[in-house]
């Protein structure tokens, strides 16, 4: 005879898996504790349970208790995966050489595919490297960018004599709570311009009103 049963939900938070127990009114119930292995977690005061990310990530059965009743459940444990996205933009038509532009960087932080504060990442840098039309590159690379959430970063340089190809690199780091370690991320654009300066060709286009 099985009679009652409780059920887990999970989302995923900087901090690990947060887990809630579900009883049978379909309310959350603030009190449950959660038995994983060998290891027993209690809920906090919003009855909110966090379970760490797992280096053997799967699908796991838990206990769930409360007040003396136990019940088995299955959840999801997932590794500890961060992914660095960022849009770049400069206006082509600014990108007239020895001008100063602007770059535009819109980066976002994602944990689990879940958008996280990129107040998170440490040690950011923004890298830009151009490729004349000779094959020469130059490097520039500026510590310490800072990034922001409700809006983009921007960077002012000059542009390169007789380039073809500018590509941005941003690079920063974070804390792996599960690997106990830093892990490299980066997120990277390249814009070609001049193309057909390589050509032995001649183009222009004129319009008109007809």
């Amino acid at each position: 005879v099985h009679k009652g049963k409780l059920r887990a939900i999970t989302t995923v938070s900087p901090s690990g898996l947060v887990a809630g127990v579900i009883g049978d009114d379909g309310k959350k119930i603030t009190d449950a504790r959660l038995l994983l292995g060998e290891a027993e977690y209690s809920a906090d005061k919003n009855g909110d349970i966090i379970l760490p990310f797992s280096n053997n990530p799967g699908r796991k059965p838990v206990l769930l208790l409360h007040q003396g009743f136990a019940s088995l459940d299955h959840i999801e444990i997932p590794a500890e995966t961060y992914q660095l996205k960022a849009a770049f933009f400069v206006d082509r038509e600014s990108l007239i050489s020895q001008r100063l532009t602007n770059l535009l960087v819109r980066a976002s932080l994602r944990l689990n595919g879940k958008p996280v504060s990129v107040k998170t990442l440490e040690d950011m840098k923004l890298r830009i490297q151009s490729t004349d039309l000779s094959g020469i590159s130059t490097v520039m690379e500026v510590p310490n960018f800072k990034l922001f959430e409700d809006r983009e970063a921007t960077h002012e340089f000059r542009v390169p004599n007789r380039f073809a190809s500018i590509q941005f690199t941003l690079s920063a780091k974070v804390k792996n709570l599960s690997q106990a370690k830093s892990v490299d991320l980066q997120a990277s654009e390249t814009f070609n311009l001049n193309q057909i300066e390589r050509t032995d060709r001649l183009e222009d286009m004129h319009l008109a009103r007809f």
